[in-house]
C-alpha cells in the first residue's frame, strides 16, 4: 500500500507500507543517493505516519534520542520498522530500526507532536 504524505520528491523517502498494526509498521523507503543518518531519521519520521490512526493531519518531529548509525549504508533502498512506544496527549514516542536487507544499520527513537482532526471537534 502506498503511503500518504504531503512531502514531494526528492524529500519523500517513505514509499510503501508493508505491514501496519496499531502500534507497529514496516515501510519501504528509497533515496536518490546513499543516505546520510539524518536522511534515515527523516525517513523513519515519515514512516511513522503508517502507524495506526488516520485522524492525524500534521506531525512535527520535535526531538531525537539515542540515534545510532551501526553500519554505513551501501544501498539506497531500505525497510524501516517503527514502533509507537508511548503516547502522551498530542505527543508520540516512536522507536525505529532501519534495515538494509536483513541487517539493522541504524536505530533510535524520536518524539513527534501531532495535530489531529478529532482535536478540532
Amino acid at each position: 500500500m502506498d503511503i500518504n504524505l504531503p512531502h514531494l520528491s526528492p524529500i519523500k523517502f517513505a514509499k510503501k507500507i508493508y505491514s501496519n498494526e496499531m502500534n507497529k509498521a514496516r515501510v519501504g523507503v528509497e533515496f536518490n543517493e546513499i543516505p546520510s543518518l539524518a536522511m534515515m531519521v527523516e525517513a523513519a519520521a515519515q514512516s511513522s505516519s503508517a502507524i495506526g490512526n488516520e485522524d492525524i493531519d500534521i506531525a512535527y518531529l520535535v526531538s531525537m534520542k539515542n540515534i545510532q548509525l551501526l553500519t554505513p549504508p551501501v544501498q539506497n533502498k531500505f525497510e524501516i520498522e517503527v514502533i509507537n512506544e508511548h503516547n502522551l496527549e498530542n505527543m508520540k514516542l516512536i522507536s525505529f530500526n532501519v534495515f538494509e536487507e536483513e541487517k539493522v544499520i541504524a536505530n533510535g527513537s524520536f518524539t513527534i507532536a501531532i495535530e489531529s482532526k478529532k482535536n478540532d471537534k
